[in-house]
C-alpha cells in the first residue's frame, strides 16, 4: 500500500522489524536496468527465506538475499523479459560524512556465481554497480537502505533483541548526531556490515582504521541461544551484581568505575568483595556505575568456549588473528555512565558484542587526531580523562564528542570492532552489558609491534613482548602465507584475483614488522607513521621503516655460568656499587612492563655478588625475588580474572623463563608461592648491608606487591615472627613463650 511504501522512505529499519512480524513479504519496488539498455524497468525486490542455500556458509549466517524480477504492474522490456530473475545482496555500507557506498553481491540468472560489486551513488537516488575494475554491471534508481537493513532473525532469537533502543531522546547530544545514530547507527564514519563472511573477510584484511559493525552479530557469528538467556538472567544494577556474587562466593575479579559526576569518578580495582564495600562506602550513596574487565565466563555460568567470538571464528576461518584475549571479558553498565577516553595499553582491535541495552563507541578514523586527543582531553581513562555523558554537555566535553571522527551505535545483538591504539571513549544511554575481546589481524601488526612505549607494558593482558618473544608471532606467519592453499579460507574470503596477492602484501609486511618488534624488544622507540596497507590501500611496496631507538630495558643475560661472565656482560665490576646497580636494573624491568624472569635473572645476580663480596646474602635482592614470584602469581590470577588459584587447574602457566616454572598454571602458581616465602625468611635473615635492613615492619605489612602471598601465604603471621629492634633496626625472630 502507498503508507507502507512511505514507510519504507522514513524509516526502513522499523518498516523492516514490522514487515517481519506483521507477515509483510519484505518486498521493495525499484527502478533497475542492466548495461546496455536504455529504459528502466519496474523491479520487485522479494526478500528469499533464510533457508536459501546461498545464505550461510559454515555457521556465518549472510545478507538477505533478495529475488528481482519484473514488477506485476506493467509489461517488461523485451531486455528484461529475456532476462528474468536475478539477484541480489548487500553485504556492507561503508558511511561517511556526505557519501556511501555498499558492496553487494550480483547473480544475473538462477545458479550463476556471485559476483561481488561496489553501489556508488550518482545524482540524487541512482546507483551505479560496478566491478572492482570499474566496469559496470548495472543502475538501480531508488533507496538501496530497505533491502540492507531488512530483518528476518527467527522468532526465536528476535525475542533475546527485542528492546533494541538507543537511549539518546532525552540526552544533551547535538541533534544532528543523534538522528544520524538512530537512523543509520552511524554518525560520522564506520562501515556496516549485514553479511557475517564479508565481516570476517573484512577483518582478515584491515587493522580496522575506521570501526565496523555487524548488525545482529552475536547471532550471524553463531553464539548459542543459553547466552541469550543467561544473560537475561542478570541482575538490574552493578550493585546488584556485586552483591549477587558476593552471596553465591564468586571468587571474581574486576575494575569499576562510580559515577558521582562526569566530573568526579571514583575508580577501584580487586576482587567483587571488596568492589561491593568500596561502591557502597562512596558517600554512603548509590550512584551509577561502570563494572569492567571481569569475567564474563564467571558471571554467567557459561564456559568461556561459548562467549569467545574471536576463538569461535578461528575454529572456521584459522588465519584470521594470529594473537587474542583467551577470556572473554564482561563490561556491565548502569544507565547514563560513561567511560573516558584513552589509548589502551595494547594496540590491537577490541570486539564488543553488545548484549543488553546500547553503547556508543566513539574513536578516532585512520589515526589523524589521536595524538592531538589524548594530549588534550587525557589519555588513561582515569581521573584526568574526560567522559562524554548522556546528558547535559560541558564546552569540554562537547569539543571531545565533536572531534570524533567515527560514532557507533551498538544495540542488543551488535559487534562493534574498532583499533584500541587509536584515540576512543564509549557512553552507555542505557542499563548494558557486553563481551569484550582484544585480538590482532595480520594487517595490524604494525601498530602491535611499533607501539613506541614498552612492548612489555600490558596490565592484565598478555603483552606485546610475551607474543614476539616467544616465536608464536613468527611460526603463526608461516602457516599463514599458505591460506590460500586451504579451500575452507578460499570459500570464507570469496577470494578474487587479486586476492592471493592482497594476503601475500600483508603477510610480508607483517614479516617486516615482526623483524622490527624483535629488534626493539628491550627498547622503546619512536612512533612510525601510518602506512597505506594499514588504511586498507593495497599494492604498493613492503614499508620498511627503521627503528629509532630510544632508551634499553638492559634486559638480563641468560645461559651464563660465571659471576665474572655475568658481570662483565652488564660492564659491571666486583665491588658494591655493582650489587646497587642490579637492583636498580631489577626495579626498571617492573617499571617497564612484567619481566619478571629477567628483574628474578638481575637479582639473582646481585645476592650472588653480594655473598661473593662479604659472605652474606643480599636481603634486599632477595625480597625483591619472593617479590616477582608473587607478583607472577597476581598477574596469572589477573589474567583469568578470578581470585581462586583453583581456577588455574588445567590452565597454561605464563612467563616460561620465571623459575620455578610448571606447566600447569595451579602448580606453577603454587610452586612460586612456596618458594617467594623461602626467599622472604632468607631474606629477613640476612644482615643489613647496603644501608638499614630489614624496612619497618609496618612497611613490610603495607607491600603492595606480596599481595599473592598475602592472600595465601598468610603473609601477615610471617612477618610478625620477626620484630625491628628499634636501636640496631636488625630484624630478629620473636621469642616463643614455652
Amino acid at each position: 500500500s502507498p503508507h507502507i511504501l512511505l514507510c519504507i522512505s522514513l524509516c526502513p529499519r522499523d518498516l523492516a522489524w514490522m514487515g517481519e512480524h506483521a507477515g509483510f513479504g519484505g518486498g521493495v519496488t525499484l527502478n533497475a536496468r542492466f548495461c546496455g539498455e536504455a529504459a528502466w524497468c519496474r523491479t520487485r525486490f522479494e526478500a528469499e527465506p533464510r533457508e536459501h542455500p546461498s545464505r550461510c556458509y559454515n555457521g556465518l549466517v549472510g545478507s538477505v538475499i533478495w529475488r528481482a524480477r519484473a514488477a506485476a504492474e506493467e509489461a517488461p522490456a523485451a531486455s528484461a523479459q529475456a532476462r528474468g530473475e536475478w539477484f541480489l545482496r548487500i553485504d556492507c555500507a561503508h558511511i561517511r560524512p556526505g557519501q556511501v557506498t555498499f558492496k553487494v553481491q550480483l547473480q544475473q540468472q538462477p545458479g550463476a556465481s556471485w559476483e561481488q560489486l561496489e553501489a556508488v551513488q550518482e545524482g540524487e537516488c541512482v546507483w551505479r554497480l560496478h566491478t572492482m575494475s570499474g566496469t559496470d554491471r548495472c543502475q538501480i534508481e531508488g533507496d538501496l537502505w530497505p533491502l540492507a537493513e531488512h530483518v528476518d532473525l527467527p522468532t526465536q532469537v528476535l525475542k533475546h533483541f527485542s528492546e533494541r533502543g538507543s537511549g539518546l531522546h532525552a540526552s544533551g547530544w547535538p541533534e544532528e548526531v543523534v538522528k544520524e545514530l538512530e537512523t543509520r547507527q552511524v554518525s560520522g564514519e564506520a562501515r556496516v556490515f549485514y553479511c557475517a563472511r564479508a565481516f570476517v573477510a573484512h577483518a582478515a584484511y584491515s587493522a580496522f582504521p575506521e570501526a565496523a559493525l555487524l548488525t545482529f552479530g552475536a547471532w550471524k557469528l553463531g553464539l548459542d541461544e543459553d547466552v541469550f538467556s543467561a544473560v537475561e538472567r542478570l541482575p538490574r544494577t552493578v550493585s546488584d551484581i556485586l552483591a549477587s556474587a558476593d552471596s553465591e562466593q564468586k571468587t571474581m575479579h574486576g575494575n569499576v568505575y562510580v559515577h558521582k559526576t562526569p566530573e568526579d569518578i571514583p575508580f577501584f580495582c580487586g576482587d567483587f568483595k571488596d568492589l561491593r564495600r568500596s561502591v557502597d562506602e562512596v558517600d554512603g550513596k548509590q550512584f551509577p556505575c561502570y563494572l569492567h574487565e571481569f569475567s564474563a565466563s564467571a558471571l554467567l555460568g557459561r564456559p568461556d568456549v561459548e562467549l569467545n567470538i574471536i576463538s569461535r571464528l578461528l575454529q572456521r576461518c584459522a588465519h584470521l588473528s594470529p594473537h587474542h584475549e583467551e577470556i572473554t571479558k564482561g563490561f556491565f553498565a548502569d544507565a547514563g555512565v560513561s567511560f573516558p577516553g584513552h589509548c589502551d595499553l595494547i594496540s590491537w582491535n577490541q570486539s564488543c558484542v553488545q548484549m543488553l541495552g546500547s553503547k556508543i563507541l566513539l574513536s578516532d578514523v585512520r589515526w589523524e587526531k589521536t595524538k592531538a586527543m589524548a594530549s588534550r582531553f587525557g589519555d588513561r581513562g582515569y581521573k584526568d580523562g574526560v567522559s562524554i555523558p548522556v546528558e547535559h554537555l560541558s564546552a569540554e566535553q562537547s569539543a571531545m564528542l565533536h572531534e570524533f571522527g567515527s560514532r557507533v551505535l551498538l544495540l542488543p545483538g551488535d559487534v562493534g570492532v574498532f583499533n584500541t591504539s587509536q584515540f576512543h571513549a564509549s557512553t552507555n544511554p542505557s542499563r548494558g552489558f557486553a563481551l569484550f575481546v582484544g585480538f590482532l589481524t595480520w594487517p595490524g601488526v604494525r601498530r602491535f609491534a611499533r607501539d613506541p612505549r614498552s612492548l612489555w607494558a600490558c596490565g592484565d593482558n598478555p603483552s606485546p613482548g610475551e607474543a614476539l618473544a616467544s616465536g608464536v608471532l613468527r611460526s603463526k606467519l608461516r602457516a599463514a602465507r599458505d591460506a590460500f592453499a586451504q579451500s575452507g579460507w578460499r570459500e570464507v574470503m570469496r577470494c578474487s584475483d587479486d586476492d592471493g596477492a592482497r594476503w601475500a602484501e600483508i603477510c610480508e609486511q607483517a614479516e617486516a614488522e615482526i623483524c622490527a618488534g624483535e629488534e626493539r624488544l628491550y627498547f622503546t622507540s619512536s612512533e612510525v607513521p601510518v602506512i597505506p596497507l594499514e588504511l586498507g590501500l593495497f599494492g604498493s611496496e613492503v614499508v620498511r621503516s627503521p627503528n629509532v631507538l630510544a632508551s634499553s630495558l638492559a634486559p638480563a643475560c641468560f645461559g651464563l655460568q660465571s659471576l665474572e661472565q655475568r658481570l662483565d656482560s652488564y660492564q659491571l665490576r666486583l665491588n658494591n656499587k655493582a650489587v646497587a646497580e642490579l637492583l636498580q636494573l631489577a626495579d626498571q624491568k617492573l617499571t617497564a612492563g612484567y619481566l619478571f624472569d629477567h628483574a628474578y635473572a638481575h637479582l639473582e645476580l646481585a645476592n650472588d655478588l653480594h655473598d661473593h663480596l662479604v659472605g652474606q646474602p643480599c636481603g634486599p635482592a632477595l625480597w625483591s625475588q619472593a617479590c616477582c614470584l608473587s607478583e607472577a602469581v597476581s598477574l596469572q590470577l589477573a589474567r583469568v580474572r578470578t581470585t581462586s588459584l583453583a581456577d588455574l587447574e588445567g590452565l597454561a602457566a605464563v612467563f616460561p623463563e620465571l623459575r620455578p616454572f610448571e606447566p600447569c598454571a595451579r602448580r606453577c602458581a603454587e610452586a612460586r608461592l612456596d618458594a617467594a616465602v623461602a626467599l622472604l625468611r632468607r631474606s629477613l635473615r640476612a644482615p643489613q648491608s647496603l644501608g638499614d635492613w630489614p624496612p619497618p615492619l609496618r612497611d613490610m605489612l603495607e607491600a603492595d606487591n606480596l599481595d599473592a602471598l598475602r592472600k595465601f601465604r598468610n603473609l601477615e603471621a610471617l612477618l610478625r615472627r620477626y620484630s625491628p629492634d628499634a636501636s640496631t633496626g636488625c630484624c630478629r625472630k620473636r621469642r616463643r613463650k614455652k
